[in-house]
């Protein structure tokens, strides 16, 4: 089965001293990280050379894909809507990304409830806000 096609955003800080990351995909095979001949970069290669690499830096033993579930759960801590994550993650519906990953801070929860009453009672109504975290406590 064919994978959709995704783009991802970057970050200003991104060098492009050689092109665009569009420009430097290899051999137009349409993978941004690929052998010098073009050819794709198998999975467990690219798993197996992180963990080393992990390994290497003293950092304990992590799976790359870990590192997306961080990258989705700092997303929504940082405040990004749950559909932007959605798409970068390539999730077919907010739903699951939702459903997976709002579970995961609780402050994100907590900081909804303040915004939630701030919208409700005022932006300067301390009392109520105070009132919201005696509750959570």
């Amino acid at each position: 089965m064919p994978r959709r096609s995704r783009s991802c955003a970057l970050t200003s800080g991104v060098s492009t001293r050689n092109g665009s990351p569009r420009e430097r995909r290899g051999g137009g095979t349409g993978f941004v990280f690929t052998q010098s001949d073009g050819d794709r970069l198998h999975p467990q290669h690219v798993s197996d050379q992180f963990l080393w690499l992990a390994y290497l830096a003293g950092l304990p033993p992590i799976r790359l894909h870990d590192l997306r579930h961080g990258a989705a759960s700092l997303m929504l801590a940082a405040g990004v809507e749950i559909k932007v994550v959605q798409e970068t993650l390539g999730h077919t519906s907010s739903a699951f990304t939702a459903d997976t990953y709002t579970s995961v801070f609780p402050q994100v929860a907590m900081a909804a409830a303040e915004k939630t009453a701030a919208l409700l009672l005022g932006d300067d109504d301390q009392e109520g806000r105070s009132a919201l975290r005696h509750l959570h406590a």
